[in-house]
């Protein structure tokens, strides 16, 4: 890689690594604090429900708080203030045990999966957490436990949530779509989830949600590597962005890197409307219409979230289905105001 491209790929990372807050995401960190704070006194630990559409920022948030928190050694055994783990691709309670205690630093678990039980892989983590000095549990990605069970099965996986929450007396936080809702339907749960947060798509119907998005926006200006940074949040701007990426954080800032590799690479100075053309073009899986291209800025369609996903239980078996996520039909800027 020449100095070029070394700077260039420099400049990327680290454009690609920025943290932007908004409302929702600062609440979801102080609450982690604070349920941290609460561990410290003792006594029943509360429990948190953060749900959120794929790509709004959850994840993102969890590991910018982390670096807060990371763990470290003492003697032989290595503090883990805050576990931060994932459900497993091979999805199961089991494996959701042995996930969280591989991730605890705790080897050799392929061996000990065909010899341990459900119970004895529980005691394991229980005791583990107590050794390691976890403070709290965030559990991403919850709803992959729970899609096709029957309440059945999630009940079994609430009661053995709950026995680590009364074992271990550590707060568990579970994190991911809103499928993640039936775990909270649960009676042995349902007071447990004191703290229930939402991390909504943004949205620019309103003046309040305009003025967050065009917030997010030129902090991620800001964060360019430019001397200058870029206007995003200028109507021929903001509007195309959030018709590209629907207010999706994820698609954003997707389109939005793809857009400053491209500027970076021909040696710009500045992010244009072209570069975002050509980035929505590449990310945009061949969609014809492209909200860059247009040229009257009140002629660009706008979708917004009109049903958020979910759920539902199957009539025959039993079992939770998931539910889409819905927008609404494309709506011109005179529309949108006219909704107002």
């Amino acid at each position: 890689m020449s100095d070029d491209q070394d700077v260039i790929a420099k400049k990327l990372a680290s454009f690609h690594d920025c943290f932007v807050p908004c409302k929702a995401i600062n609440e979801v960190i102080n609450d982690f604090a604070e349920l941290r704070d609460k561990w410290r006194f003792g006594g029943e630990q509360e429990c948190m429900l953060i749900t959120g559409e794929s790509g709004s920022g959850k994840t993102f948030a969890v590991k910018e708080y982390m670096k807060s928190c990371l763990p470290f050694r003492e003697g032989d055994i290595v503090n883990t203030p805050v576990l931060f783990s994932r459900i497993p691709s091979d999805v199961s309670l089991k494996n959701t045990m042995l996930e969280l205690l591989g991730d605890l630093g705790q080897f050799g678990m392929s061996y000990r999966e065909g010899r341990s039980g459900n119970s004895s892989l529980t005691e394991s983590l229980i005791n583990l957490l107590g050794k390691c000095k976890v403070q709290l549990v965030i559990i991403d990605e919850f709803q992959e436990l729970l899609e096709f069970k029957t309440r059945k099965e999630v009940q079994r996986i609430a009661n053995r949530l709950k026995l680590i929450n009364d074992k271990a007396n550590i707060p568990i936080v579970l994190m991911g779509t809103p499928i993640c809702l039936a775990i909270a339907k649960e009676p042995q749960w349902s007071s447990r989830l004191i703290r229930r947060r939402n991390i909504p798509y943004f949205s620019i119907k309103d003046e309040c949600d305009d003025a967050e998005f065009v917030g997010v926006l030129k902090g991620l200006a800001n964060r360019m590597p430019f001397r200058e940074p870029p206007e995003l949040h200028r109507d021929e701007m903001r509007l195309p962005l959030f018709a590209a990426c629907k207010g999706e954080m994820r698609h954003l800032k997707r389109i939005l890197e793809n857009a400053l590799s491209l500027c970076l690479k021909e040696g710009g100075d500045c992010l244009k409307i072209n570069h975002l053309s050509k980035a929505y073009e590449k990310v945009s899986k061949g969609r014809a219409y492209n909200p860059f291209n247009v040229k009257n800025i009140s002629d660009i369609k706008l979708e917004f979230v009109e049903k958020g996903s979910g759920y539902k239980y199957s009539s025959d078996g039993g079992e939770i289905v998931p539910e889409n996520l819905e927008y609404s039909k494309p709506l011109s800027i005179a529309e949108v105001i006219r909704r107002k």
